[in-house]
C-alpha cells in the first residue's frame, strides 16, 4: 500500500481571534482518481467549528455551485432538530488540501458560506495557538503525531527549532542590568 501524502496549510491571523475563519473553494463531488480537480471552483468563506459533528454550506453555497441534492437527513442544531438537503461535494480547504467527496448538509450559516465541522476536522492534525496576541491555525491531513503539550518539560518554552528556559520572577533579568527580572523586563 503506498503512502497517503501529507497536505498542509498554516495560517496566521494578525491579532486574537473569537472566531476561526478561512476562505474554502466548492465544487460539485469529483473522483480524484478518475479526473483532475475542476478550473471552475467557487471561493466562499468558511468558520471552523470543533462543535459541529458534519460540515455545513449555506443556500449561497448551493446555488452558487449549481448543486442538486442527493438526499436529506435529520440534523441537529443549537435551534433545535430540523429535515435538511444533503449533497456531496468536494472542498478545497487553504493550499489546496481536497477532501473529494463529502457527504454534507444545507444549513443557515452566520458571518460564513461553509462550516467545516469534526467530519474533516478529525481527519488530520489540527492546532490552534495564540502568541504575540497573533492566533495560527494550522491543519494537516493525514495525522502524523500526537500534538502533546503536556509532555513538554515545564518552563520551557519553543521558539522556532530552539528551546529556552522561562526566567523566574526573582532571578536575574538576562538582559545583564543586575535587577532582578520582576524589577527589571517582568515589572
Amino acid at each position: 500500500m503506498a503512502e497517503q501524502q501529507v497536505k498542509a496549510f498554516n495560517i496566521i491571523y494578525n491579532q486574537l481571534v473569537p472566531v476561526l475563519i478561512t476562505s474554502v473553494s466548492i465544487h460539485e463531488a469529483f473522483d480524484p482518481q478518475i479526473t483532475k480537480p475542476p478550473d471552475n471552483l467557487k471561493d466562499f468563506r468558511a468558520i471552523w467549528d470543533t462543535g459541529a459533528t458534519r460540515t455545513a454550506i449555506s443556500k449561497k453555497v448551493v446555488e452558487g455551485c449549481g448543486l442538486v441534492p442527493t438526499g436529506m437527513c435529520r440534523v441537529k442544531t443549537a435551534g433545535g432538530e430540523k429535515d435538511s438537503f444533503t449533497y456531496l461535494v468536494s472542498v478545497f480547504l487553504p493550499n489546496k488540501v481536497c477532501f473529494s467527496q463529502l457527504r454534507v448538509t444545507q444549513a443557515d450559516i452566520t458571518d460564513a458560506d461553509v462550516l467545516i465541522g469534526m467530519d474533516i476536522i478529525a481527519s488530520g492534525d489540527f492546532a490552534v495557538t495564540n502568541l504575540n496576541g497573533k492566533t495560527n491555525l494550522s491543519f494537516r491531513i493525514p495525522s502524523v503525531e500526537c500534538i502533546d503539550f503536556v509532555k513538554k518539560p515545564p518552563n520551557v518554552v519553543s521558539v522556532g527549532d530552539k528551546e529556552l528556559r522561562k526566567v523566574g520572577r526573582n532571578e536575574p533579568s538576562p538582559c545583564g542590568s543586575g535587577k532582578k527580572y520582576k524589577k527589571c523586563h517582568g515589572a
